[in-house]
């Protein structure tokens, strides 16, 4: 081959090697643009995704504030919300009104293991914690309740010490000779309504285990001064509904009387 050959094939291969090793050269920088973007991308992905994890939790929150106060007003505005009153300790008129207190003495009053259950459906519906439990409990002890608690509170720390030692306190000791004698003996009387004496007498005959014609039967004789002020003769009632119609009657009679 001639020189002049040689140097035209080295002129063509050199041109075509340098024009493969651009376009090699080009590929990876597309490549690596591709990549860049690619990162940048899920950078930014990373970086929002917990500004928007935060969003939808403060939407969640306001939807739920939303909802509890469209339900407050629909209940025309007697709802609490929930969260002013779950697990607080309440103070001693707020604790007057969800706890009957407890005293031995009262015949009203439920006994140990009862007004215990009582109280521990109260503690569910406020989320209040055992030490709540225990503080509210000693709070409403009454009478005997309270000079029984001075003498054992150095030893009964937690709330499942205290039922434990109360329900030994104080077992339940009436039987249904307790509650005849207290249903006989107990009277209508004229500071209190016919409607509060009858209920009181209907809870008094469900804790002696009475059935509702007898209680009746009890209440019926209870109010013998109001039919004699009234001066009718109430026919036989064996519910305590029907007694409550006779009851209604005869104060309309008195009210009748009354006005002329």
């Amino acid at each position: 081959m001639s020189d002049s050959e040689n140097e035209s094939f080295a002129a063509a291969t050199a041109g075509l090697f340098v024009t493969e090793r651009k376009k090699t050269d080009n590929d990876e920088v597309a490549a690596l643009k591709k990549m860049v973007t690619e990162l940048q991308q899920k950078l930014e992905q990373a970086l929002q995704q917990p500004k928007a994890e935060e969003e939808r939790k403060v939407d969640t929150a306001t939807a739920s504030a939303c909802s509890e106060r469209k339900a407050n007003a629909e209940s025309g505005g007697t709802m609490c919300g929930r969260s002013e009153v779950w697990g607080r300790v309440p103070d001693i008129r707020e604790l007057r009104e969800v706890i009957q207190p407890f005293d031995p003495k009262d015949a009203s009053c439920p006994d140990a293991a009862k007004w215990l259950e009582n109280l521990e459906e109260t503690s569910e519906v406020y989320g209040w914690s055992e030490a709540v439990k225990l503080h509210c409990a000693r709070l409403s002890l009454r009478g005997c309740a309270k000079l029984w608690w001075e003498g054992v509170q150095t030893t009964t720390k937690t709330w499942r010490e205290f039922k434990t030692a109360l329900v030994m306190g104080f077992p339940t000791s009436k039987n249904q000779a307790f509650y005849h004698n207290w249903l006989s003996a107990r009277k209508w009387r004229t500071e209190e309504t016919a409607t509060e004496y009858v209920y009181e007498m209907v809870a008094m005959g469900r804790k002696g285990d009475f059935s509702e014609e007898t209680t009746t039967s009890y209440i019926v004789n209870g109010l013998s001064e109001m039919w004699r002020r009234a001066r009718v003769a109430v026919g036989r009632v064996t519910t305590v509904e029907d007694l409550l119609k006779e009851i209604s009657w005869v104060e309309g009679i008195e009210a009748a009387a009354g006005q002329g």
